[in-house]
């Protein structure tokens, strides 16, 4: 186990005393949407949130505290300003012009330009179409809006920026976000209530259960086979156990999905899961562990009770599932056992606090190697 990595967890849960607040990871890179593509493959075809309380500080046995972007500065500040005055627009093609090759340009795309020409046809002068869009700098097409926040509006600014999140609701919440309490829960358990898609607040479930999350596969029942299925890491972050899963977990806060995996045979299974790389995603610096059972880690303690180890490596093969080009990048975590008829929960998550990910997504395998 290198300790170059430091990664954790996808889901969330915050506030553990009183309340609780989790988010559901999706596979489509949607809050709350999960599971976009799914495969099963046999021995000869290969492989393809919740927000969890607030961690303790503890000791980073892998020693990495990388801190996240802060974020493009000055994004959008000018979305509300008035364009200065650029004197008359621009001539369209076909209007008369005053002198062969004199060239005029035009704003186009996302802050690019794109130029005419002054040209003879026939007996008369005229500009000529315009060419293709060149320089583009800016990242948004001015005035162009998209949702961002809780059910805010952010607008792209003159400067080709998108301008700051508004028009969230007061006391907002991100959709399909998921809240715990232990209020009215004497015999143990939780409540519960979820974020709306109109990013409000529903009622708490009237009974008590244990949390438990909506991310589920099931493994194949033939040794050798491999079942495969598309995951998006969630947007909030949690501090992920040390290495060697002794109880405690690191300083270091890292994106996370948890995933429930069933194994639904009449025999004992042990199972190896590993990442590889989506369609759409990169080859991004994981790390993977385990918890033998199916509930939700809701305190420092029970998220340091891992199996075996936090790996952020992909030896689990010659040669390695995972296909990377970089033993850096992937991970993959051998001898998970799971008893007939039970469940355990695999954590999918990034090396560290400041891993690029692409668009988060990948693909989870599960390959039985075991069944007895």
């Amino acid at each position: 186990m290198r300790s170059l990595k430091s990664g954790l967890l996808g889901c969330i849960v915050a506030g553990l005393v009183g309340t609780f607040a989790v988010v559901g990871c999706s596979a489509s890179g949607e809050t709350g949407d999960f599971g976009d593509l799914s495969t099963d493959t046999d021995p000869t075809e290969g492989s393809g949130g919740s927000v969890l309380p607030p961690s303790n500080p503890d000791d980073d046995d892998d020693g990495d505290d990388r801190s996240v972007d802060a974020g493009r500065k000055d994004a959008g500040k000018d979305a509300g300003s008035t364009a200065k005055d650029a004197g008359p627009p621009p001539p369209d093609p076909g209007d008369s012009c005053p002198t062969a090759d004199k060239t005029v340009s035009r704003s186009c795309g996302m802050c690019g330009k794109q130029e005419a020409i002054c040209e003879q046809v026939g007996s008369k002068l005229q500009w000529s179409e315009y060419g293709p869009c060149s320089g583009e700098a800016g990242i948004c097409t001015p005035g162009s809006t998209q949702a961002c926040g809780n059910c805010g509006t952010q607008t792209c600014s003159n400067s080709c920026n998108w301008g700051g999140c508004t028009g969230q609701p007061s006391n907002s919440c991100s959709p399909g976000a998921v809240q715990y309490t232990t209020a009215g829960c004497p015999g143990g358990g939780y409540k519960n209530r979820t974020c709306s898609l109109t990013c409000g607040w529903e009622n708490y479930s009237s009974t008590c259960d244990i949390p438990t999350t909506t991310n589920k596969m099931t493994i194949q029942g033939t040794v050798g086979s491999v079942r495969s299925q598309q995951w998006t890491l969630g947007t909030e972050t949690v501090n992920k156990p040390v290495s060697s899963c002794t109880g405690t977990l690191t300083t270091t806060a890292v994106r996370f999905i948890p995933v429930e995996v069933s194994n639904n045979t009449a025999r004992a299974a042990e199972i190896t899961a590993y990442h590889t790389k989506s369609p759409t995603g990169i080859e991004a610096d994981t790390v993977i562990w385990a918890y033998a059972t199916h509930a939700l880690p809701m305190t420092d303690s029970d998220r340091g009770q891992c199996i075996s180890t936090v790996a952020d490596g992909c030896s689990v093969g010659t040669p390695s599932p995972c296909g990377a080009s970089s033993s850096l990048t992937l991970a993959g975590l051998a001898k998970i056992p799971i008893p007939a008829g039970g469940k355990v929960l695999v954590y999918s998550a990034l090396y560290g606090s400041g891993t690029s990910a692409g668009d988060g997504t990948f693909i989870l395998n599960l390959r039985t190697d075991v069944l007895q």
